[in-house]
């Protein structure tokens, strides 16, 4: 219902004109017309093009302000982005950093939202130090769009391919992929295939000094660890081109535990030589 508008100060103009009137008589009824309609519609006008350019704008930003059912988290900084998802550094509101993962508005649709809804039950239920996990999850809204997000442990040493670039782990190579088969191995004992992995989805946890499996998007999942079905519509390619099986290559080709143990020899063949 629109608000009938307010013509006090109108009518105190009136009165003056009705006096004014008894001098001007021709005129009064017109300029009294006129100020009550234009009352009228600056009551109804729409809102001026600067004001609604700024509420579009504060739609589109990315939200700063993350609050869960027990936590409020407050961006930091960007600490990566994917095709679907953001992925960046928050401060909880007891002042402990954590990692969060937000979808993208244009990527939260039916088949990207099971994947996400998948993917943090596993992490949260997850027993294992080799893989990354998620300790809680919640809602913002963002162009309109209602959008999840998980908040994960911060590993505070960047990606595999941060600390093989900068020479941190040299020398303890073989130690630091040994944790990544442990992680591989533990998904793979619970019927998970992780089908993406590549250093930037290796995480390490410097101050555990610890390799952490990462970003289980695309992986496919045992019943058991199931929160909702995802159908791959035939001839989809999930995985990075570059570590790749070549099963992932083709179009139809069964995908199993095999194709992430063949992941795992590029990466480890270009430790040691600096090509995949």
């Amino acid at each position: 219902m629109i608000a009938a508008p307010d013509l006090r100060p109108e009518l105190v103009k009136l009165e003056a004109r009705v006096r004014d009137g008894v001098r001007h008589p021709q005129n009064s009824s017109q300029s009294l017309e006129l100020d009550v309609t234009s009352a009228h519609e600056r009551q109804q006008s729409p809102k001026e093009p600067n004001e609604r350019h700024q509420s579009q704008e504060q739609s589109s930003k990315r939200p700063r302000v993350f609050e869960t059912a027990y936590s409020t988290y407050t961006f930091e900084e960007s600490l990566g982005e994917g095709g679907n998802a953001y992925v960046l550094k928050v401060k909880s509101d007891s002042g402990e950093s954590f990692a969060l993962k937000l979808l993208k508005p244009e990527a939260a649709k039916s088949e990207n939202l099971k994947r996400f809804k998948n993917e943090t039950q596993f992490c949260r239920r997850a027993d294992h130090e080799s893989i990354l996990t998620v300790v809680d999850e919640g809602f913002t809204t963002w162009k309109d769009t209602k959008i999840p997000f998980t908040v994960m442990t911060y590993c505070d040493g960047g990606t595999l391919r941060k600390v093989l670039s900068n020479g941190s782990i040299k020398g303890s190579e073989l130690k630091y992929f040994a944790q990544i088969l442990e992680g591989l191995r533990y998904a793979h004992a619970r019927g998970i295939v992780h089908r993406d992995l590549k250093p930037e989805n290796i995480l390490f946890n410097a101050k555990d000094d610890q390799m952490v499996v990462g970003d289980f998007g695309i992986a496919r999942f045992a019943r058991r660890d199931l929160a909702t079905n995802v159908e791959t519509r035939k001839g989809t390619r999930l995985a990075n081109y570059e570590y790749a099986a070549p099963e992932q290559k083709r179009a139809g080709r069964e995908v199993d535990h095999r194709a992430d143990i063949y992941a795992m020899g590029l990466m480890l063949n270009e430790v040691f030589t600096s090509k995949v």
